[in-house]
């Protein structure tokens, strides 16, 4: 009779990818006088049913009805067929239709439980759909079904596929007992024992239960005996990982949750170095190790790595592995801003700055790049070309919030307050930002338009806080004290102030607000008893506006030498708040000298 056999290459994923396929027929002949057996005739009929569905897709490029039949067919003659189930899966993915997968699958698998890819694949539908009593039973059963020994050494990774899908159905119906029996068993199998996927499943199963649960004498005693078999797992998968042909990177990516967990980050990183060493020119293995200082806050180790990678020419394919890893978003020029945020982490503030230009070079608009070599130069205290660059990131009401900072630092209060008047338009316009303006955001807005001069907006704003934060005795005091300041509203000053005390009673900014609203209400006398706390609290040097407060309350009660030193001591104490001027001219007027 006469077959088709065929040379297959990678398999295509989607319909569209059938268009070009990496598959040649060829026409042999088996004669008759060859008998087939009877699992050899089913592989036959299986050939020609695939045969058959494949060249229809071929000839139309998509997935039609009669030869997804021919798929499931082919499937129900020879369940271990891979590039069948692949092509059957595919089209129901891309159709949305997985549940019917499930319902064509799911009695073949039962059927055929030693079909572990076909077994793996349902329980993966099923787990989908929310069915995982279903899912374990299919995996067990086939777990059960299959000769161990043999298919470890056959097919290493799908043996370790089916026992990493099975172990994580225990996790999630958080049934330990039954995840370690799994373990226990297969691990002692020699063949699975020395499969590194297989440890890295054992290693994330144990994790999960070795810091879970009370501390009582029984289960503080099954947390312990599950954090030794995480350790010994891990114990295990090292010593498997320093044998020659066994490193694999992508097997590290699950555990590094587990070394975060376990505070075990430096092993992680002693297996990533182990395999730069092995294969000096692995990006993946680059990407590895700045993924595991990115997690554990390690800067200027991750600013290192990025040196390497992008001023030597030990990584030709960088590019490639660098849209893997940002799914396809990446270019070569993040290169540079990665390494200017680790910089900048790092604090080594001129190597980010030039990171951030070359980023900038190749992006001229890019508003994070902006965003971050503004931060940089805010940290350097360079405020304009930090508030420049910050201008420059118009959709970003974070850099605009900065740039305000930046005037601020350098005394420029009402540009200030134009930012922050910025940043709240941005916001206004996209309400998907509105969390942004919050209670720091609007106390800074309140105590910048302070700094500008307009009591009004320091006002309004403070009172739609206090409306908001009735109980906050930052706002609290901030209110009180501007009516006292302005000498008004002094009744509401008092409670406001009372409020805040009552909250930071040893607080000297809230003490000299209580000085001050009592000293506005002509009550010299307890104006000098807790502006006397506020001192103490301050010590040797207080705060110049304390100190001025404190000469007004010594002169209103007539101490006038002891008026002169504390506004002396306010003139001689740098303040953004103090009109040293009107201090000198309070002195000149008592006939002391500044």
């Amino acid at each position: 009779m006469l077959l088709s056999c065929w040379h297959l290459g990678a398999a295509p994923k989607t319909d569209a990818a059938l268009k070009n396929p990496a598959v040649e027929f060829t026409d042999i002949v088996i004669f008759p006088e060859n008998p087939i057996s009877p699992k050899g005739s089913a592989k036959a009929d299986a050939l020609s049913s695939f045969a058959i569905a494949f060249s229809q897709i071929n000839q139309t490029g998509k997935v039609s009805e009669e030869s997804l039949e021919m798929l499931i067919e082919t499937l129900r003659k020879d369940p271990h067929a891979g590039l069948p189930l692949t092509l059957l899966i595919a089209h129901h993915a891309e159709t949305g239709t997985l549940d019917n997968a499930t319902r064509v699958l799911l009695p073949i698998a039962l059927e055929h439980p030693g079909a572990l890819r076909l077994n793996i694949q349902t329980a993966a539908l099923l787990t989908n759909e929310e069915r995982q009593p279903e899912a374990r039973y299919l995996l067990e059963d086939a777990l059960e079904s299959s000769p161990l020994e043999k298919m470890a050494s056959e097919d290493p990774d799908t043996m370790a596929e089916l026992l990493d899908a099975l172990s994580k159905l225990y996790t999630q119906a958080d049934d330990p007992a039954s995840g370690e029996k799994l373990w226990d068993k297969v691990l002692a199998i020699p063949d699975i024992a020395c499969l590194p996927a297989a440890r890295v499943a054992a290693i994330v199963f144990y994790s999960r239960f070795a810091d879970q649960g009370p501390d009582g004498f029984f289960s503080g005693w099954s947390k312990r005996r599950y954090r030794r078999k995480l350790e010994d797992n891990i114990s295990a998968f090292e010593i498997l990982w320093d044998k020659p042909g066994m490193q694999n990177i992508s097997l590290l990516q699950p555990l590094f949750e587990v070394f975060k967990r376990y505070d075990m980050q430096d092993r992680g990183e002693t297996l990533i170095l182990q395999n730069l060493l092995e294969q000096i020119e692995s990006p993946m293995s680059m990407f590895t190790l700045i993924q595991l200082y990115s997690d554990t806050g390690r800067h200027a180790d991750l600013y290192r790595a990025w040196r390497i990678i992008i001023e030597t020419n030990r990584y030709p394919q960088i590019g490639q592995i660098w849209k893997f890893v940002t799914r396809g978003n990446g270019n070569d020029a993040d290169f540079y801003m990665e390494m200017g945020i680790a910089a900048l982490s790092a604090g080594f503030l001129q190597e980010a700055v030039r990171a951030f230009d070359w980023f900038l070079m190749l992006n001229p608009n890019h508003q994070e790049g902006l965003y971050h070599i503004g931060i940089a130069y805010l940290k350097m205290y360079q405020y304009e070309k930090a508030a420049d660059k910050f201008s420059l990131a118009k959709n970003l009401p974070e850099a605009h919030f900065l740039r305000a900072k930046c005037y601020s630092g350098a005394g420029d209060y009402k540009r200030a307050l134009e930012a922050l008047e910025t940043a709240k338009d941005i916001v206004k316009d996209d309400p998907a930002r509105s969390n942004f303006i919050d209670r720091s955001f609007l106390i800074e807005y309140a105590f910048t338009a302070d700094l500008a001069g307009d009591f009004e907006k320091t006002q309004s704003t403070l009172e739609g806080l206090i409306s908001e934060f009735p109980d906050d005795h930052v706002i609290n005091n901030f209110l009180g004290y501007l009516w006292a300041d302005k000498d008004i509203n002094l009744d509401q000053s008092l409670e406001l102030i009372k409020k805040a005390l009552a909250a930071e009673p040893e607080n000297a900014a809230y003490l000299d607000s209580m000085a001050w609203v009592l000293y506005r209400k002509k009550r010299f006398k307890e104006a000098l008893s807790y502006i006397n706390k506020a001192l103490k609290l301050e010590g040797e040097l207080p705060d110049a506006v304390i100190s001025d407060h404190a000469g007004d309350i010594h002169f209103a009660l007539g101490n006038i030498k002891k008026a002169v030193e504390f506004w002396t001591l306010a003139i001689g104490t740098h303040s953004q708040h103090l009109d040293k001027k009107a201090i000198s001219e309070k002195i000149r007027s008592t006939g002391g000298r500044q």
